[in-house]
């Protein structure tokens, strides 16, 4: 009804369309609330509650979750200002993008390299949406790639460092080969049921957000 499908199939989104800005929106007060978690974890007390195997789980689950969001930024809009742990817009405002391209990688790579050591390859108590070794894996691999491309003919249009591009495109692979060798995950028997509300976190999901609107 809006149009925008016509607008992104033509590559016409900018900067400036609204789904676009809604998205910068929703995914930094995302970045917030993980950073502002990883900064209290950083600074609470021992207690009961919070002992190691919850620190390391709940770490390692916004590690993952601010990988994301920074993956999507990094992947629509370039670079942009990467905001730490304990950092926000409310005490960081007018922090800068990153000056390099690989400087916002390497932060996005280093979430998730500590999210799959942190996680687990099941979601904690079987509760899907949660994110796990596979999801961190996979993002990973990917962020070593797009690190990769941005070092050669993605970055200024020239070749730059093909020999550390070739060590991450190495990286890549051994992340997907865990994946595929932990047996975790198999194709769906039935493309036909690929889509059906009822059958998400199929054997074949990694990771993804479940749109429900109650149809």
């Amino acid at each position: 009804a809006t149009g925008w499908e016509k607008n992104w199939n033509s590559q016409a989104w900018n900067a400036t369309s609204s789904e676009l800005v809604s998205g910068w929106k929703h995914v930094y007060a995302g970045l917030t609330r993980a950073n502002d978690f990883l900064g209290g974890l950083e600074t609470a007390p021992e207690v009961s509650t919070l002992t190691p195997e919850v620190r390391k789980r709940t770490e390692g689950e916004a590690r993952a979750l601010r990988g994301f969001y920074y993956h999507w930024l990094a992947t629509t809009f370039g670079r942009v200002p990467m905001l730490a742990s304990g950092e926000n817009y409310n005490n960081t405002p007018t922090k800068a993008r990153a000056e390099r391209y690989e400087e916002m990688w390497n932060f996005i790579i280093e979430d998730f390299e500590k999210a799959a050591e942190l996680l687990s390859w099941k979601p904690y108590k079987g509760q899907y949406g949660r994110a796990t070794k596979g999801m961190a894996l996979a993002y990973l691999g990917d962020a070593y790639m797009w690190k990769a491309y941005r070092l050669t003919e993605g970055a200024n249009g020239q070749k730059q460092d093909e020999a550390e591009a070739k060590k991450l495109y190495g990286k890549a692979a051994e992340c997907f080969r865990q994946i595929l060798e932990s047996h975790t995950y198999s194709l769906n028997e039935s493309f036909t049921t690929l889509w059906d509300p009822a059958s998400a976190w199929g054997p074949e999901t990694v990771w993804c957000e479940q749109l429900d609107e109650d149809l």
